[in-house]
């Protein structure tokens, strides 16, 4: 089976944070199913922008069999609602 996971915080155990869809994608895998992550390129805990990604819009990077597909957002998440809301409507476009 594909599979198509999205969410915005995605952590591998190489960074801080909760890793329960890392844990999740990596059993699928396990089970012989292919798993696309579609993530943010922002901490969520600091907002600031997580090492893996690069500074390209879209970048794909293959971890522990984890196809991850990450978007970068222009926005930090840790400002105002009018901020937030913003971050969650690029990273919603960047993800389409």
């Amino acid at each position: 089976m594909r599979i198509l996971y999205l969410h915005q915080y995605y952590q591998t155990r190489a960074s801080y944070g909760i890793t329960r869809s890392y844990e999740l994608a990596r059993y699928l895998v396990s089970r012989g199913h292919q798993v696309t992550v579609v993530t943010g390129d922002r901490s969520y805990q600091s907002g600031e922008r997580i090492p893996r990604s690069k500074r390209a819009s879209i970048t794909t990077e293959e971890h522990d069999g984890i196809r991850v597909v990450t978007v970068g957002v222009l926005f930090t998440y840790l400002k105002s609602f009018l901020h937030r809301a913003g971050a969650f409507a690029a990273y919603a476009l960047l993800s389409a």
